[in-house]
């Protein structure tokens, strides 16, 4: 009797196991026929073999491969409708790297080629039989309402490709509407290759989230303090490359829940917080403590937050040294009669023209400057807070800031520290609004607010 109740329990487990899987992969099918509604079931099938397999059964030649993939990204059309990184679900354990990224300069031929010869390492358990995984999915395939064109037509031959773990090509339907140049490449191959980004292009910090890469240029500590702060969702489960990890980037990766970290070099601290938290890590040098530029003074904020407790008491360490910062940029505005300071990369830019002029220049001669960086100034209204925001700054110091302008930061979820809040700005006499703001009080977005400026000022 007991037997028999122990088989009982054992079979509702493995029901419950493989309906469990039937819904994981009911919901990728549904998302990349909503996503790719050119579809058809070969290109599902496709997905989830690379999930599977990876790039394995691609390499064999590594100098042939490198040829072969010269002259896709020289032949390949410009147009595409695909991620330039895409994670292949469930496990996400591969992601198709597309071939755009040399294209468009982001990363170099020979680092992707590499990473990709790199992912081609068979993984180490291969044990569970393709052939019984393709039958869930089409499982999953019949339950769901989005299956693909003409699936019931294609399974025999696919169920018989998956009987000899055999991968296919792409569906013409897929090739005509999307364009399909990539490259398979492992989760940690992903981070070892953002790691080389991130050192070729001199930028901060890279998060790969959702199948979307993002770009950091302010300061590896002050980006993740304000992803943790202000966009936490962009941190969980994310892979992100570092160029230094030291106690307060370990603890603020930690508290975001980060699924992977890549850097040039992590100290003991930073593993130690690192391993408690269970996030893995890879990094090329190791060491007791992080130093400044010149090679002999400790960075304060790593020797900051070491020799404190917990995790709370660190993070407010973080942003006490960060917000001193941004104060004392405003202490300059306002000792030095300026109109606006930017903060970037650890250079100090100066301007003292009227009006949102200089921010406007800034936008459209030199964008980059503002993107990621701290801005100080005097006054700002809705003209300024748009410049700002289209500028991608990440954080705004002020003496007075009128309401919309708040609002539009808030929208934005770019943080903002005002001495004094106010309904409109006012002109210099004091009569009536600010006449430059007063032309955007109808305009319902900062892409509107724009044109706008851009429009006055060619006047």
């Amino acid at each position: 009797m007991k037997r028999k109740i122990l088989f009982i329990l054992l079979a509702c487990g493995i029901m419950a196991c493989s309906h469990q899987e039937e819904q994981a992969y009911q919901t990728v099918i549904e998302d990349q026929l909503r996503a790719y509604p050119a579809s058809r079931l070969q290109d599902i099938y496709k997905y989830f073999y690379q999930s599977h397999f990876g790039a394995g059964h691609m390499i064999g030649d590594t100098a042939a491969t490198r040829e072969y993939l010269h002259r896709e990204i020289t032949e390949m059309p410009d147009s595409s409708s695909l991620p330039l990184c895409q994670s292949l679900q469930p496990e996400g354990n591969y992601i198709r790297v597309d071939l755009r990224c040399v294209d468009e300069g982001k990363i170099s031929e020979e680092a992707l080629a590499q990473a990709f010869i790199a992912s081609a390492r068979p993984p180490e358990d291969e044990k569970m039989s393709w052939e019984k995984e393709w039958q869930l999915i089409l499982a999953a395939i019949r339950r769901t309402p989005l299956a693909p064109e003409g699936w019931e037509e294609d399974e025999p031959e696919l169920t018989q490709a998956a009987k000899h773990h055999a991968a296919v090509h792409h569906s013409d339907s897929y090739r005509q509407a999307y364009h399909p140049h990539y490259r398979l490449v492992s989760r940690e191959a992903l981070g070892e290759l953002m790691l080389d980004i991130l050192n070729e292009q001199k930028i901060s910090l890279l998060v790969f989230h959702h199948d979307t890469l993002t770009t950091y240029i302010q300061h590896g500590v002050r980006d993740l303090l304000y992803l943790y702060q202000h966009h936490p969702e962009l941190l969980e489960g994310s892979v992100v490359a570092d160029k230094k990890i030291g106690t307060a980037a370990a603890t603020l990766l930690a508290l975001g829940k980060v699924k992977e970290a890549h850097t040039n070099y992590i100290t003991d601290q930073g593993k130690q917080i690192l391993d408690e938290a269970g996030i893995r890590y890879y990094a090329r040098s190791e060491g007791p403590m992080i130093y400044q530029q010149d090679g002999v003074s400790r960075c304060p904020v790593d020797k900051g937050t070491s020799e404190l407790q917990t995790a709370e008491e660190r993070v407010q360490f973080i942003s006490h040294f960060y917000h001193a910062q941004g104060e004392a940029l405003l202490r300059i505005v306002n000792a030095d009669h300026l109109s606006l300071i930017v903060f970037q990369n650890d250079s100090i830019y100066r301007y003292n023209s009227r009006g949102v002029q200089d921010l406007l220049t800034i936008l459209e001669e030199e964008p980059e400057r503002l993107k990621g960086a701290i801005v100080a100034d005097k006054v700002i209204g809705k003209a300024a807070a748009s410049l700002m925001i289209a500028g991608k700054v990440k954080g705004v110091y002020t003496n007075l800031i009128c309401t919309p302008a708040r609002e539009l930061f808030e929208a934005a979820k770019i943080p903002v520290y005002a001495i004094e809040e106010v309904p409109q700005i006012l002109n210099r006499d004091r009569s009536g609004q600010c006449p430059i703001d007063s032309r955007l009080n109808e305009a319902q977005s900062v892409e509107e607010c724009v044109r706008i400026l851009s429009s006055m000022n060619n006047e």
